[in-house]
């Protein structure tokens, strides 16, 4: 009675607080209301927000325009009373809230008003003897609940018609369905779990059954399917899994199987795909996998197998495609790649080569195309790209050739064509273009481009060729921006045009050439026509 009347004192002083803040800033408060649809007919929900915030009652409503909730905020947070209904508008259950807590009595409601439970709250916890009834509003049974102790102990229980079951929290209670049938059976001794507990199907047939020793699983606990054959089955020792285990997907479609020592894995296990094939399959020490594992795609054949010890991957490992064929292969260290690791195409063409250290590619690395011809060649140092390296096009014509430091192209650079004619050559330095760089012409083999780079970016004088070898234009840049006098030419390399360019745009004497002669001049400022003359011969 004294925590009865504690919890709703604390109840009654928190509605005074919310009542007097609540009037003295109503003012302040404002409006609001939601709604299910469009026409704004039917209310979703409706209340007041006191700076940016729910505040007071909160109504919430059914689709039907029912309410579903009533709550009440201080300033965002759950305080004061809360209700929740049935479709029907008959009371769902009340309860109360502290500051965000749920606090004091509670109780709750079958549809028709019936009372079916009522207990205390202590700052979201229950707390003391709960009651719970039967739709006829007959006592069901008393929980008692202690401090942090979110089970309730059983102190009696009742059938529909008031037989008692369980006595000073001794005896054998009984759940029922909807229809009076038996649903299940729980054994208990000083308001504890206690013997056996039994589950039923709506037939009667067993469900599930098992035993409790002192509020702990204890011994075999089995599930059936509706056909009473077996759907799982575990062991326990003192609530702990202990002994074999199992589980079906169906009726004898085994889901897996396996064994516990007093909570760990160990020994064999397997697990099944739903079609019944095996998935896996593999030891376990002490809750962790050792020994030898395979893993298998659900057409039946391998995926992989290889060791484990301790839980980390030890030794050869290999892995395979959908029909058998190898795809990778090679060793773990403490759960890391390490030594030489080779790859494969689904035709049986190794794909790539190369070692790990240390769970990082290290050391000469090689990768083919699928018909066999090497496609890339060179070293990783720490699983970082470094040194040489060289790529080849499918027919075995050079592709590239490079230098690598930490990462980044650092040093030549050249690239060919299918045929093996150069492409491309210049420099690298920390992965930016630097220096000379030339490009050619598949076909005649011709300079096409000829310029320098300076961190990247263009710089001085660029030349451009027609694929026969006729100049065609000259440029020059300024940290990549066109700057200075840039010249067209045509195909005989006679001259067309000379533009004068300031940070890439037109600025300065724009010339055009008719038969080698300038035939029209023109003026500009910052990309901006400001003049334009016609030229005549004197």
């Amino acid at each position: 009675m004294e925590m009865n009347l504690k919890s709703t004192m604390k109840n009654f002083l928190g509605f005074l607080s919310l009542f007097i803040l609540t009037s003295s800033v109503f003012a302040q408060t404002q409006s609001y209301i939601d709604y299910w649809n469009y026409d704004k007919k039917i209310p979703k929900s409706k209340g007041q927000y006191l700076k940016g915030e729910k505040h007071g009652k909160w109504v919430y409503f059914y689709k039907e325009g029912v309410p579903r909730e009533e709550l009440n905020y201080h300033m965002g947070i759950l305080n004061g009373e809360a209700k929740n209904f049935y479709p029907n508008k008959e009371l769902k259950s009340i309860g109360y809230f502290y500051y965000g807590s749920q606090d004091s009595l509670f109780k709750s409601f079958y549809k028709d008003g019936q009372i079916a439970s009522s207990g205390f709250f202590d700052n979201n916890e229950k707390i003391g003897a709960w009651e719970y009834f039967y739709p006829n509003g007959q006592l069901r049974k008393i929980g008692k609940y202690e401090a942090g102790n979110k089970s309730a102990k059983m102190v009696k229980s009742f059938t529909p018609d008031g037989k008692p079951l369980v006595v000073s929290g001794s005896g054998i209670h009984k759940d029922y369905t909807a229809d009076g049938a038996v649903f299940e059976l729980i054994g208990y001794k000083n308001g504890i779990e206690h013997g056996d507990y039994m589950q039923y199907y709506p037939n009667g047939d067993v469900h599930i059954k098992g035993m409790y020793n002192e509020g702990k699983k204890h011994g075999e606990w089995i599930a059936y399917f509706s056909d009473k054959t077996v759907k799982s089955k575990y062991g326990y020792k003192n609530g702990v899994l202990h002994g074999v285990c199992l589980e079906y997907f169906k009726p004898n479609v085994m889901n897996f199987k396996g064994e516990y020592d007093n909570g760990s894995k160990t020994g064999l296990w397997t697990w099944n795909y739903p079609n019944g094939k095996i998935e896996m399959k593999g030891s376990f020490l002490n809750d962790e996998r050792h020994g030898k594992w395979e893993y298998f795609y659900p057409n039946g054949q391998i995926s992989s197998t290889g060791s484990f010890e301790v839980g980390l991957k030890e030794g050869t490992w290999v892995y395979y495609f959908k029909d058998g064929q190898k795809e990778m292969e090679g060793d773990y260290l403490v759960d890391e790649k390490s030594g030489t690791w080779t790859y494969w195409y689904e035709n049986g063409n190794k794909f790539q080569e190369g070692d790990y250290t240390a769970g990082t590619e290290d050391g000469m690395w090689e990768s083919w195309f699928e018909n066999g011809q090497l496609k890339d060649k060179g070293s990783f140092s720490k699983g970082i790209i470094t040194g040489s390296w060289e790529g080849f096009h499918d027919n075995g014509k050079k592709r590239y050739e490079s230098t690598w430091a930490e990462g980044v192209k650092n040093g030549p650079w050249k690239r060919y064509s299918e045929n093996g004619k150069l492409l491309e050559e210049g420099n690298f330095k920390s992965g930016k273009k630097e220096g000379v760089w030339k490009t050619y012409d598949e076909k005649s083999g011709n300079l096409l481009t000829e310029g320098a780079y300076k961190e990247d970016l263009k710089t001085g004088t660029w030349k451009y060729y027609a694929p026969h070898g006729t100049l065609v234009m000259e440029q020059s840049f300024k940290n990549g921006e066109l700057n200075g006098v840039s010249k067209e030419y045509n195909a005989k390399g006679v001259i067309t045009s000379k533009k004068e360019f300031q940070n890439n745009k037109l600025d300065g004497e724009v010339l055009i050439y008719e038969k080698g002669k300038a035939t029209s001049k023109m003026e500009y400022k910052d990309g901006k026509l400001i003049n334009r003359e016609i030229l005549t011969e004197k």
